[in-house]
């Protein structure tokens, strides 16, 4: 996944689920979420934000 202000990204497949770490001056959980869309992986639920 190529998105602007996204730093990292680790993918747990036996848990389905996906960290993104990314800049929020350059980009939102909106904006990520409709790139994971676009990709043909909606997002399920609400995210989690981790500090």
């Amino acid at each position: 996944m190529k998105a602007d202000g996204v730093k990292d990204v680790q993918i747990n497949t036996d848990k389905a689920t996906a960290t993104i770490v990314y800049e929020d001056t350059k980009t939102n959980v909106e904006a990520l979420s409709k790139v994971l869309k676009d990709k043909g992986f909606p997002p399920k639920g609400k995210p989690k934000y981790l500090k």
